[in-house]
C-alpha cells in the first residue's frame, strides 16, 4: 500500500489546531469521517545545533528550535460502490528558532521528518523535508511554517483516518539526541 507524501508550493493557511477537518460524506447531516492524529514526537521536538568542532557550552550554540505547532487538514474521496477510497491530508509545521552566540549567517538550516504509522505502530511512509529559516535586522527569535505537505493515504472499504496516525519531529543527529535525552534528566540543565 504505497504512501505518498509530496509538498505543495502553495502556503495556504489553515483554520484547524490539528488534523480535525474532514472532508465529504455520503450523508450531508453525517459527521465527517476522521483524520488521522498528528502529533509532535516526544523527544524530537527540540533540537539545539553546535557549530562543527568539540565546543558544546553556551558559546557553540548555532541555534535552539522548537516545532510548536502543526496546521492541517484533511478530505476523503470514496468510491460508493466499494466503500475503499483515498485519504488526502495537507499538513504544515511551524517551528521558533532562537539565534545562538555562534550564528554568523542568520540562517537555521534544519530537516525535519513526517511519518506515517498504521494502527499496528508500523511506519508505513516516512519521508524528510529541508528547512531554513532566516533571522532578519537585529531579531535574535524568529517563527515561520513551512509549505504544506501533502500525504495520501489509499483506504480499504473497513478503513478509516483513525487507523493511522502521523508524528512529525526535527531529523535529530545520534548526538542531538544523547544531548536532548541528558537535558531531559531530572538534576540536568
Amino acid at each position: 500500500m504505497p504512501m505518498t507524501l509530496p509538498r505543495t508550493a502553495a502556503r495556504p493557511l489553515f483554520a484547524a489546531l490539528l488534523i480535525f477537518l474532514g472532508g465529504c460524506a455520503a450523508d450531508p447531516n453525517a459527521l465527517p469521517p476522521t483524520c488521522p492524529k498528528a502529533t509532535i514526537l516526544e523527544g524530537t521536538s527540540n533540537l539545539t545545533r553546535f557549530l562543527d568542532g568539540p565546543g558544546r557550552d553556551l558559546t557553540d550554540v548555532d541555534f535552539n528550535g522548537e516545532i510548536v505547532h502543526l496546521n492541517g487538514s484533511c478530505q476523503y474521496d470514496t468510491d460508493s460502490d466499494t466503500g475503499a477510497g483515498v485519504l488526502s491530508m495537507d499538513l504544515q509545521v511551524e517551528v521558533k528558532v532562537d539565534r545562538g552566540p555562534a550564528n554568523r549567517d542568520r540562517i537555521a538550516k534544519f530537516d525535519y521528518f513526517v511519518s506515517i504509522l498504521d494502527g499496528t505502530g508500523k511506519i508505513v511512509a516516512k519521508e524528510i523535508f529541508p528547512f531554513k529559516i532566516e533571522f532578519y535586522g537585529k531579531k535574535m527569535t524568529s517563527r515561520d511554517t513551512d509549505a504544506p505537505i501533502t500525504m495520501t493515504i489509499p483506504l480499504a472499504a473497513n478503513q478509516s483516518g483513525r487507523d493511522y496516525s502521523v508524528f512529525v519531529g526535527f531529523q535529530l543527529t545520534p548526538n542531538e539526541v544523547r544531548y536532548n535525552r541528558d537535558k531531559a534528566r531530572p538534576g540536568r540543565s
